[in-house]
């Protein structure tokens, strides 16, 4: 089948802390624009984007959890 990943288009993911319904809706309008909030970002949309766009909230988040020592993503995996 087609290789999703071989798509030459330009794609901005943005990723956001909290769902926002209005914010959703608007960017569904914006051509090669993929959104997510941050308890469903996925490694593929990631992966797709070529620019990442985060929201504060977002950011926090993933510090949180990713940050320098990923207490969170330690613990959730039970991970020493």
């Amino acid at each position: 089948g087609a290789d999703p990943m071989a798509d030459d288009e330009k794609r901005v993911l943005m990723i956001v802390g909290a769902f926002n319904d209005a914010l959703f809706m608007a960017g569904r309008n914006i051509a090669k624009l993929d959104m997510c909030t941050t308890d469903n970002l996925n490694i593929f949309a990631v992966l797709k984007a070529s620019k990442i766009v985060v929201d504060e909230k977002a950011l926090a988040i993933l510090s949180e959890y990713f940050g320098e020592n990923g207490e969170a993503f330690k613990s959730h995996y039970e991970l020493e």
